[in-house]
């Protein structure tokens, strides 16, 4: 595979929304199988296309670069080739310096609804480098003045646009309607989706009705299990932005797989 072509396949996993990395060698001593300027693709099933050199050198950048994806953050890592102690064990001897560069797409964040709510969960979400899309059916809640930078805005029936919705890599959704029966309606269609994240806003009475009509419609337990209802955390704050914070802050927590606890008691 030519350079180019490593590029190409490079960009056209970046197009489609996945997580990628790019592993290149900035500097080999010895007898490294691998020369500077060697470049390998890795994808966050550990699929590699082109080459740094084969073996155990390879193996252990496809590994860092793996993780590399989870962490959503590359660096520079140095390998010893030869066989002391701590290094990789390869006959041919030499230290190699790989840079591992990820290519990870911003997460997405669907808030279903355009009210006060969904208008400081927008405005959050700018801060934390989420791509956001709305989905309304209220043309005067659903402008590009009220959401200025969303990636989208889905105005109609909220089953249909979300019916017709598909996931594109790390997707979050937030359900924050003028109703009941239209947060029901758009829980319905997002558990059919591969989502990260499902929070729907609601007094503890209120997602109890949901769910049981959820059941009576033939969802799984573990299908409702993906609900994060009632959304958000215990902040007791009764404004749109403090109710937007807490959401987004259990958001966070689930999307970096963090904990609900002080740092100050570790």
């Amino acid at each position: 595979m030519t350079d180019l072509q490593l590029l190409r396949t490079l960009e056209n996993y970046v197009k489609k929304g996945e997580n990628i990395a790019l592993a290149t060698i900035t500097q080999a001593d010895g007898s490294s199988p691998g020369k500077a300027g060697s470049m390998m693709v890795v994808t966050s099933r550990g699929e590699t296309y082109g080459t740094i050199g084969g073996g155990a050198i390879e193996k252990a950048v496809t590994q860092q670069a793996i993780k590399s994806i989870e962490m959503g953050r590359g660096g520079s890592f140095h390998y010893g080739l030869n066989t002391d102690q701590g290094s990789l064990g390869m006959q041919c001897g030499g230290d190699v310096d790989v840079y591992i560069r990820v290519f990870r797409q911003k997460p997405q964040l669907w808030i279903i609804g355009g009210g006060h709510i969904s208008k400081s969960l927008y405005q959050f979400s700018e801060i934390l480098d989420f791509e956001v899309e709305i989905f309304e059916d209220r043309k005067e809640y659903a402008s590009k003045d009220r959401f200025p930078k969303a990636k989208n805005i889905n105005l109609g029936e909220l089953g249909e646009t979300l019916r017709s919705k598909s996931v594109e890599g790390e997707t979050y959704a937030v359900v924050v309607t003028r109703g009941h029966r239209y947060d029901q309606e758009a829980v319905e269609y997002l558990l059919e989706k591969e989502l990260q994240y499902i929070g729907m806003i609601g007094s503890k009475n209120k997602v109890h009705n949901t769910l049981q009509a959820l059941i009576e419609k033939g969802f799984l337990k573990e299908q409702l299990d993906k609900i994060y209802a009632p959304v958000g955390i215990d902040l007791k704050g009764p404004s749109p932005e403090e109710i937007a914070l807490s959401i987004m802050t259990e958001m966070v927590v689930i999307k970096n797989k963090g904990n609900l606890k002080h740092l100050k008691d570790e």
